[in-house]
C-alpha cells in the first residue's frame, strides 16, 4: 500500500499547495477571476481514435520481452513526474518554454497522440513562456493495487485498473502499450465504472 499511499499523498498535497498559491498569487493575463480547472473523469480529452496499425511492427519471427510489472511502474511513473513540471512561483515552467519541447521530452514514455491532450489541458502556452495550469492530478495507475492485463492483436497489451481515492471516488483506467524499440503507452483511456465490471479470476 506504499505507493497508493505515497499518491494520495502526492494528490493532496499539490491540491492544497496549488490551491493556495492559486488564491494568492495567480492571476490570468485575461483579468477574469483565478479559478482551478479540475479534473473529471467524465470530462474526455479531445484526442483522435488511435489506429494500431500506425505503429512499427515486429518482423516475422521476433518477438517482444515481456512487458513487466517493473516495466509498468516505471513507465506509469514517469509519465506523472514529466507531466508535473517544476515552474517558479508564477506558474512558469522552468525547463520548457513551448508545449512541444515538453511534449517530445516524454517520447521514450509515450506516443506523441497520447501526450498531446494531457499537454494541451494542463498547460498555457504564451509569448513569455510555458505554464502550466493549476489544478487536479489525473486519476491515475497505482502499481501496488490489482490490475487486468488483456493481450491484444499485435502484441498490443492493455492495461486495466480500478481504484477508489477519495479525491476521485471509484474510477477505472486502460492502457495500452506497444513495444517499438521499447515498451511505451499508446493508449490511455478512464472508462465509466457501470456495475461490477470486474473478473476476479483475471486479476494479477
Amino acid at each position: 500500500m506504499m505507493w497508493k499511499a505515497k499518491f494520495e499523498w502526492l494528490l493532496t498535497g499539490l491540491t492544497l499547495l496549488v490551491t493556495t498559491l492559486l488564491l494568492f498569487s495567480y492571476q490570468p493575463e485575461s483579468g477574469d477571476p483565478a479559478y482551478a480547472h479540475a479534473y473529471s473523469q467524465n470530462e474526455r480529452f479531445p484526442k483522435e481514435e488511435i489506429t494500431f496499425s500506425t505503429f512499427t511492427k515486429l518482423d516475422e519471427g521476433q518477438t517482444a520481452p515481456e512487458l513487466t510489472m517493473e516495466t509498468i511502474k516505471e513507465k506509469t511513473e514517469a509519465f506523472i513526474d514529466h507531466l508535473v513540471q517544476e515552474t517558479d512561483e508564477n506558474y512558469r515552467v522552468v525547463n520548457f518554454s513551448t508545449k512541444a519541447a515538453l511534449i517530445e521530452e516524454f517520447e521514450e514514455i509515450a506516443t506523441q497522440e497520447v501526450v498531446a491532450p494531457y499537454i494541451e489541458f494542463y498547460y498555457d502556452e504564451r509569448d513569455e513562456g510555458l505554464y502550466i495550469v493549476p489544478t487536479e492530478l489525473p486519476p491515475w495507475f497505482i502499481f501496488e493495487e490489482p490490475y487486468q492485463k488483456e493481450v491484444l492483436d499485435d502484441g498490443l497489451i492493455r492495461i486495466i485498473q480500478e481504484n477508489a481515492l477519495e479525491m476521485y471516488g471509484d474510477y477505472r483506467i486502460e492502457m495500452v502499450f506497444a513495444y517499438e524499440k521499447g515498451w511505451r503507452i499508446i493508449d490511455i483511456n478512464h472508462p465509466h465504472i457501470e456495475g461490477d465490471v470486474t473478473d476476479s479470476s483475471d486479476i494479477i
